[in-house]
């Protein structure tokens, strides 16, 4: 099923012109504010995902001339060099340049590529960092470059351990700093200030539906919501606009198929994952709570 197929059914059970763009539009909001309610009635299978953070220096510029920097590009102050890891927002200024190197020392004076200069004002351990849009809640951190797992802590720990936050090292902690006030990306700190960039944590999170857009018409609903699941969509989104026009019973009508909609999908996610009765306890052998387990290697007596 599209989007366009899904507020085609929508509208036509609201008893509106399914070819109006103005119905449409409506219908599309709609459709997103259902996906939203969806989403957050359970621990849906598909709403888990896994990103990619690569850690980074920054840099701050000014006095950008002969064009911009862009993605990929190497900048290099004439004796140190670093390849650009992320965009970044052109009408800033001084500007922030993200960028992954093997270099011992800080850039300074200016900074070129091609025939782009600038101005270096400053060069850091890159702290901060974005997440992808459609995170809700990261689950889980590690490095997986150095094969060790990264835990979730909080401000008050980070204080504790070093308050003036200058720490430098292999990263222990990743602590939640809200959200980016440009993109609305979440945002995190990583402690302490991984000093060496080009490396990969990964983090698994529970996501959530961006909005669709009209872009979005003709593309199968299939990569955002799993089939056993469409059809609640189109009733929860034909209820939500016979509501905005004040025919409660029909809403009515609509929020019920939506429910039994939902059970069977809520039937299905409990599937994927196996026997979810299972014992989930942590003891082994004759009951003791320790677990030691072989990474590599083997054991001999």
């Amino acid at each position: 099923m599209t989007l366009t197929e899904a507020y085609t059914m929508a509208l036509k059970r609201v008893g509106l012109d399914e070819t109006s763009t103005t119905f449409k539009d409506q219908m599309r909001l709609y459709l997103n504010m259902g996906a939203k309610e969806l989403g957050a009635l359970a621990d849906w299978w598909w709403l888990y995902k896994q990103g990619t953070l690569t850690t980074t220096h920054t840099v701050t510029v000014k006095n950008i001339s002969g064009g911009s920097f862009a993605v990929g590009n190497t900048i290099t102050d004439g004796t140190n060099s670093g390849t650009i890891a992320a965009s970044y927002d052109v009408t800033n200024a001084p500007t922030i340049i993200h960028y992954t190197t093997s270099k011992t020392t800080d850039f300074s004076g200016t900074l070129s590529v091609g025939g782009v200069s600038s101005t270096v004002v400053s060069d850091v351990v890159t702290r901060q960092y974005q997440l992808a849009s459609d995170v809700l809640s990261p689950y889980s951190w590690r490095d997986e470059t150095n094969n060790r797992v990264l835990t979730i802590a909080s401000w008050d720990e980070m204080d504790e351990a070093d308050p003036d936050q200058n720490e430098t090292g292999d990263a222990r902690w990743i602590i939640p700093e809200g959200a980016d006030s440009n993109t609305g990306y979440q945002l995190v700190a990583v402690f302490p200030l991984h000093d060496t960039s080009n490396e990969t944590f990964r983090y698994r999170y529970y996501a959530y539906i961006p909005d669709w857009t009209s872009n979005d018409d003709s593309t199968a609903l299939d990569g955002w919501i799993p089939q056993p699941l469409q059809p609640a969509l189109v009733y929860t989104a034909a209820a939500l606009y016979q509501q905005e026009k004040g025919d409660d019973d029909g809403a009515q009508i609509n929020r019920q198929e939506a429910d039994r909609q939902v059970d069977r999908a809520l039937r299905v996610n409990s599937r994927m994952w196996g026997n979810r009765h299972r014992a989930r306890s942590h003891k082994f052998g004759g009951g003791s709570a320790f677990g030691f387990f072989v990474q590599e290697g083997s054991l001999s007596a």
